[in-house]
């Protein structure tokens, strides 16, 4: 302790200029950080360095005043006042009064602490007697880039079945850029020019904590307070971890950092690139048997993602009975009461073209909705043009082709979108599904209802909007909820709309599907419920994650029932209708059930009767009905 403080007292000013850059430094970036954990982070870290500042100054303040005494402060005096104004005025007219909006407090405290320092660093480079010494090599700087990255590349590992080659070789690029500058460049010039061995830690544990941060909030309860002082406290125990490893050589620093990786990333690396068991998933479809498709109607199928029946609308205060009016002004029967086995996206999808009412792991689910599902294969075989528009590449499997023989997105590139939700420290499902601005889709979408008149073959088409969506999965509800997602229902009803008016000159020889395949997740903590009191979980909280809305019209002179109604069945009875084969499709029907994931382990629905919870023994949906006018 003696040893520090004497350390501290003889090394006062190099300390105090460090922590004062490191301080400037963080303010400037938290001014382009999104509002979110990260940002917090950020204010409480300077929030501690400037207690630190502050009270080594106070312990040291004999040697503020033997300033002039000072080898440094004798350099930075010598460098000359003139140079100082010159930079201060030029940067004052050409930045601030141009470039920056000074409208508000936090734009003047970016301002000046950039001000300060682009003037420190002048300092610093006239100090030194070459540019390029500054800069010179350090095989420690690197393998702090490197432990900065680690939940980086833990992160681009356990999400290879998202992201494709393209978007993981920019998101690792962007990080590294980032830690390039802070580390080899910025805490490397520093350091050399001060002789101190501080700004490198600090700098290095900063970044790891931001970069890990969307981990953290997912995983703790105490990374989702935005003021915790936890984070401090893991701020100060990764600070000590780094200043007892430097004092290692660089070989046994890169063994300890390798060990440290290898043992994070680990778990989530999976040996089974190639999926040998798909073909078996498959297998046990009942779509995998060869039925003959004598009457080859086109089936196109509309999802439009979270969009709720009209019960659980009525049960939010929201009528939505002119869309379903205009629905059935069109021919279509509205199948009241219908839910999905799995409670999001790729659990309810993968279940619906296998036949089956089974959530398959999420490498499998994308594969499926990506074209390899049993349904898909079995109206290829049967001469069908199979089509999948999407309004992201979410549903696409970026390890293979998707097995489409037309199909949208081609390709993705949501790297940069992703890059800014992990500086924010938490992602939410949008950040990983929106990768082409909705309009794109929209229009490719509709060029193609356009056209199928004019084919030769059936088609089958699936699209998946993703519009009226759900909340954003972060744990929290955001102020307003209710009425912004209600904006987004009515940007899906006009584009249901929009879809329908393109439809009309093929309703005669198409099964066309509308659909939603989930709730939108509007009640309690908009997310799942797995950790409440059974006894506080209601109807309207299972409807709001397991309820679809079905809407169907049939070929002209066919009659299609839906009797176990879970969403799972529907093209199993579409099946039914055209296959010439003299088979009996109640074989395969899957019973009403569901997969309770997103409710507390005592929940569960078993044929529409609730089990557990305020409405124990209760129906799920009280109108089944199938509604026509």
């Amino acid at each position: 302790m003696i040893k520090t403080f004497n350390h501290i007292k003889k090394n006062f000013l190099q300390i105090f200029t460090a922590l004062f850059l490191s301080i400037n430094v963080l303010i400037i970036l938290r001014y382009p950080i999104q509002d979110g954990l990260n940002k917090n982070f950020i204010e409480i870290l300077i929030f501690f360095l400037l207690l630190v500042l502050i009270s080594i100054s106070i312990i040291n303040i004999q040697s503020i005043k033997d300033l002039n005494k000072n080898e440094l402060f004798l350099k930075v005096k010598s460098v000359g006042t003139p140079y100082l104004l010159f930079v201060y005025l030029l940067i004052s007219i050409l930045f601030i009064f141009q470039f920056v909006p000074f409208n508000t407090f936090g734009d003047r405290v970016f301002s000046l602490s950039l001000i300060f320092f682009i003037i420190i660093l002048f300092y610093i480079f006239k100090i030194q007697d070459s540019f390029l010494e500054s800069l010179s090599f350090r095989k420690k700087s690197i393998l702090y880039i490197f432990f900065t990255l680690i939940p980086i590349i833990r992160y681009l590992i356990s999400n290879t079945e998202i992201l494709f080659f393209i978007e993981q070789v920019k998101l690792i690029s962007y990080f590294f850029l980032i830690s390039f500058l802070l580390i080899f460049v910025f805490s490397n010039i520093v350091d050399n020019v001060l002789e101190t061995n501080l700004v490198l830690p600090i700098m290095t544990v900063f970044l790891f904590i931001a970069f890990e941060m969307n981990t953290l909030s997912n995983t703790f309860e105490w990374a989702r307070n935005s003021k915790s002082l936890s984070l401090a406290f893991l701020y100060m125990a990764i600070f000590a971890f780094i200043l007892v490893i430097d004092k290692y050589s660089a070989r046994q620093i890169s063994f300890i950092f390798l060990i440290l990786g290898i043992i994070s990333i680990y778990p989530n690396i999976s040996l089974d690139s190639n999926n040998p068991e798909l073909n078996k998933i498959k297998s046990t479809s009942p779509f995998s048997n060869e039925f003959d498709l004598e009457n080859k109607y086109s089936i196109i199928f509309l999802i439009y993602d979270g969009y709720p029946q009209n019960e659980t609308l009525d049960l939010y205060g929201f009528d939505n009975s002119t869309q379903t009016q205009y629905l059935k002004e069109h021919g279509f029967k509205i199948y009241n009461g219908v839910y999905s086995h799995g409670a999001y996206s790729l659990a309810t999808m993968a279940g619906v073209f296998q036949g089956q009412a089974k959530v398959y792991d999420e490498r499998n689910a994308r594969l499926m909705t990506g074209g390899y599902s049993s349904f898909n294969e079995l109206l290829k075989d049967n001469g069908y043009l199979s089509v999948g528009i999407f309004s992201s590449s979410f549903y696409l499997p970026p390890t293979r082709e998707p097995n489409y023989d037309i199909y949208f997105p081609s390709d993705a590139d949501r790297s940069l979108s992703l890059f800014t939700s992990l500086l924010r420290g938490r992602q939410v499902f949008k950040d990983l599904t929106f990768s082409k601005p909705h309009e794109i889709y929209l229009n490719q979408k509709l060029d193609f209802l356009k056209g199928i008149d004019s084919l030769t073959q059936p088609v089958f088409l699936y699209s998946h909007s993703n519009y009226p969506g759900h909340t954003q999965n972060s744990g929290v509800c955001e102020e307003n909820e209710e009425n912004m997602w209600k904006l987004d229902l009515d940007k899906a009803n006009n584009e249901m709309k929009n879809d329908i008016s393109e439809l009309e000159d093929v309703f005669e020889n198409s099964f066309i599907i509308i659909a939603g395949d989930h709730g939108p997740y509007l009640t309690k903590n908009c997310t799942s419920l797995r950790e409440y009191n059974p006894e506080d979980i209601t109807r309207l909280d299972i409807q709001d994650r397991y309820g679809t809305f079905l809407a169907i019209r049939p070929p002209t002179g066919i009659s299609l029932d839906f009797e176990k109604k879970i969403l799972q069945n529907v093209l199993l009875y579409i099946s039914e209708k055209l296959s010439r084969d003299d088979v009996d499709f109640n074989n395969y029907i899957n019973e009403e059930s569901i997969n309770n994931s997103e409710l507390p382990q005592e929940i569960n629905i078993f044929n529409n009767l609730i089990q557990g919870g305020i409405n124990n023994n209760q129906p799920l949906y009280l109108d089944r009905s199938t509604s026509t006018d």
